[in-house]
């Protein structure tokens, strides 16, 4: 007896609430609403007092191939730099390749790549304070001297950054791109899957997502009762779109229940005609819509996975919460398992729970309720179709993080590579390059000549004159001869100078790569087509030359570079 009249109690109470009786479920999903209109921003890098100077991957990219490129015409000839400032004779790449002002330097460069390093021209030589102030940092004009010793150095670094920009420059590309597909799944979400135009790539991405036109709003049914009542992965049926599910708990379906559920400002949604068009829907959406937006004014509205993940599981706790009780006790045909898959308010007492709402009083009535049941989709193995273009959207979110932090790496790489041609150029004649070939033999004696020298038959300046080897008179030994140590070399380097001249006789790159013999240890081909040789300068035509020339070169090429980082460090 104790029991029935406390709980009387209670739910008598809790019937006296005559409004605003989905305000907590209203403005939860208003926080998912805001995050899910916002496009994902592009993210941006930091640099400077406070990170105060933010700019774009693609602006950081641009800036850092024009200063390489910038960097590299520091070092070009006359020529070069004549064909760049003269954009009348030469107004773009191909221009460059015309018959009679044929200029070498730009054969097989891109237009695009061209106009790059134009840009970069104008940027070295601009007139003004700023000009002036960048050719004095890079103690410009450089002797013809320092240009032929670094000119091959800046060639092979440039080179190298041109892959590490290019990679950087397709990370930026993903970035869009994945973007732009979180934002498609974020408008699916808040308007099914209908919404249109698709958001792609191309498409700027404004301040705010578009709402779809009225005559799309996501709403199909001739009545309230017909789109809410039970969820449906159906468009324009209640699960299927955000928009859809915060009007169906803030709008009552009979015409006498004037009921503001969900405490909006200004007038309350309604159903005096049937709302039983998308153009109607919309029209009542915007009643609510512009106190949804109000939510969680001066917070971060930037849409993040954990943003998105905690907004969804906010709403998520709220089903089965919001009880409306009535004079005397529930009994157990009111404790239904489906219950627990209601969102909103909803009659609690002796019929199972529903969400039919037909009656100026609802919530007095049994099986009613302003609400809706997702239990059908949440036993169902796709589950709510909005929460399902969240993880979507989630996920292509986590991509583009990833991808981003890729790129800042790529960006630290071509960095450094213009940090290494800056200090190059100030180091200035204090650099020496090494020219021509390396040696390959050792300065010390062959293991063939010490073990002949050991073990002589005869201990004696006559034994180890036999044996070819010195006599030590102190240690009374044998040794080897002063020299032996160059013979090896002596034979290596004739070996390498015949592969030349054998490697030379080839015009044709087949005819060069195809040329039979034994490859120098490390290379895959006796000779190598190449276009560019160290200390010479670039080649035209291309020629053939010895793999293990090109072996040495390169090698020249590691010694100068290690020494350079040893002075960085």
């Amino acid at each position: 007896m104790i029991l029935r009249i406390v709980l009387t109690i209670i739910f008598s109470a809790a019937n006296a609430k005559a409004a605003n009786e989905n305000a907590r479920e209203f403005r939860a999903m208003c926080w998912l609403y805001n995050l899910l209109s916002t496009p994902p921003p592009e993210p941006v890098l930091e640099s400077g007092t406070d990170a105060a100077t933010k700019s774009t991957l693609q602006e950081k990219i641009n800036s850092i191939k024009t200063d390489i490129l910038m960097l590299n015409l520091t070092v070009a000839d006359n020529e070069v730099l004549a064909t760049l400032k003269d954009t009348s004779k030469y107004a773009n790449q191909a221009a460059t390749q015309e018959s009679g002002k044929k200029v070498a330097y730009f054969t097989g460069i891109t237009e695009e790549k061209f106009a790059a390093m134009r840009k970069a021209h104008a940027k070295l030589f601009e007139e003004g304070q700023e000009g002036d102030k960048r050719r004095k940092a890079y103690n410009l004009p450089i002797t013809a001297a320092l240009k032929t010793k670094i000119a091959p150095i800046f060639y092979r670094l440039e080179q190298q950054a041109d892959l590490i920009v290019k990679e950087a420059e397709f990370s930026a590309a993903r970035i869009k791109t994945a973007r732009a597909a979180a934002t498609q799944a974020q408008a699916e979400a808040l308007f099914g899957a209908t919404y249109s135009p698709k958001i792609t790539s191309d498409t700027a991405l404004e301040a705010n997502i578009p709402e779809p036109q009225p005559a799309n709003f996501p709403w199909n049914g001739g009545t309230r009762d017909a789109v809410c009542a039970k969820a449906a992965a159906e468009n324009g049926k209640a699960g299927k779109a955000l928009a859809t599910d915060i009007l169906c708990l803030c709008l009552p379906m009979h015409k006498n229940d004037s009921t503001n559920y969900c405490e909006t400002k200004g007038t309350a949604p309604s159903s005096s005609t049937p709302i039983s068009t998308p153009t109607l829907a919309a029209a009542e959406f915007d009643k609510i819509k512009a106190t949804c937006k109000e939510t969680g004014q001066g917070q971060s509205k930037e849409p993040t996975g954990p943003r998105l993940q905690a907004a969804t599981a906010r709403i998520f706790a709220m089903l089965g919460a919001n009880r409306q009780g009535q004079t005397g006790g529930p009994n157990n045909v009111a404790l239904n398992p489906e219950e627990g898959g209601i969102l909103g308010v909803h009659e609690f007492y002796q019929t199972k729970p529903g969400c039919t709402a037909n009656n100026a009083a609802p919530l007095t009535q049994g099986g009613n309720g302003i609400c809706i049941s997702y239990h059908n989709l949440l036993k169902d193995a796709g589950g709510i179709p909005w929460t399902a273009k969240i993880t979507e959207a989630e996920q292509q979110l986590t991509k583009v993080h990833t991808i981003f932090n890729q790129a800042i790496s790529l960006i630290g790489h071509a960095e450094a590579i213009k940090n290494q041609m800056t200090s190059l150029l100030l180091m200035g004649d204090l650099i020496t390059v090494v020219q021509g070939t390396l040696p390959t033999a050792s300065t010390q004696p062959t293991i063939e000549e010490q073990n002949k020298c050991k073990n002589p038959p005869n201990k004696t300046a006559e034994g180890c004159a036999a044996i070819d080897c010195d006599y030590d008179k102190t240690k009374k030994e044998c040794k080897p001869k002063p020299g032996s140590e160059t013979r090896a070399a002596e034979k290596t380097g004739d070996a390498a100078a015949a592969t030349t001249d054998k490697c030379r006789r080839h015009n044709q790159k087949a005819a060069c790569e195809a040329e039979p013999g034994d490859p120098p240890k490390g290379k895959a081909k006796v000779c190598g087509w190449i276009d560019y040789v160290d200390g010479e300068g670039k080649l035209d035509p291309p020629q053939c030359r010895s793999s293990s020339f090109l072996l040495n070169k390169q090698f020249a090429l590691t010694v100068v570079s290690a020494a350079f980082v040893a002075l960085l460090f």
